[in-house]
């Protein structure tokens, strides 16, 4: 009779990694095309293909939305995914969660997004953007400049 063999194989994975997000501002209504910069996001998906688990997908969610339009590219330096952020409130954290057939993980960064309404100010109309975040009090204007309002905008 032949001898009957079993081979496992065990793969471990690194938890994706959210390092920064570009811009880290955006109005409260979406829309603004996000990079997230990270690492470990594609976690080598030749790896993964190479013992049969199946396509590698990678979803971005800002605020616990799912990011849309998203691309994902992979270097030496890291991991990018660029997508357009879904509307929201606030600060926000940006998570990345990478997931096969079998297996699905997740790594966050914590209030790496901030949503901000658009306001409109002054006989000139100078633009700028009020943020809702705990602990920022302050508007910054779309000429660069920043008004101190002394406190939360909340």
């Amino acid at each position: 009779e032949p001898a009957v063999s079993a081979t496992s194989m065990l793969v471990v994975l690194p938890l994706p990694r959210v390092l920064t997000v570009v811009p880290a501002l955006g109005p409260a209504r979406g829309g603004t095309r996000i990079t997230v910069h990270g690492k470990f996001i594609s976690s080598d998906s030749r790896t993964v293909s190479s013992v049969g688990r199946g396509r590698v997908s990678v979803e971005v969610y800002v605020g616990g939305s799912l990011c849309v339009e998203s691309s994902f590219s992979s270097s030496s330096t890291g991991d990018t995914v660029v997508c357009t952020a879904p509307p929201g409130l606030g600060s926000s954290s940006v998570s990345v969660n990478v997931s096969d057939s079998i297996l699905s993980r997740g790594g966050y960064l914590q209030n790496a997004y901030t949503y901000a309404v658009l306001a409109v100010a002054g006989a000139s109309g100078t633009a700028g953007f009020l943020s809702a975040a705990a602990g920022i009090g302050a508007a910054v204007l779309a000429d660069g400049g920043c008004t101190d309002t002394g406190g939360d905008l909340r």
